[in-house]
């Protein structure tokens, strides 16, 4: 039986999101980064759990590395 997989897409600001949190960024540098409020940021960070099925900003970097979206 073959197992359905769903193609993700993200956003630049997304993708770039986490590549910031792999680097030790945080929430206020982040919001500095894109000009943007830290509750956007964390508006950014919610969508991303619900996209990659993870609960925290850990467990995000770590799927992240295992995607192949952070080096």
């Amino acid at each position: 039986m073959k197992e359905k997989t769903r193609k993700i897409e993200f956003t630049e600001r997304e993708l770039k999101t986490i590549e910031m949190l792999a680097s030790g960024y945080n929430d206020p540098e982040i919001a500095e980064h894109f000009k943007i409020s830290i509750h956007t940021v964390r508006n950014i960070l919610t969508q991303l759990y619900r996209k990659t099925n993870t609960v925290n900003r850990t467990q995000l970097v770590a799927w992240g590395f295992r995607a192949k979206l952070v080096v």
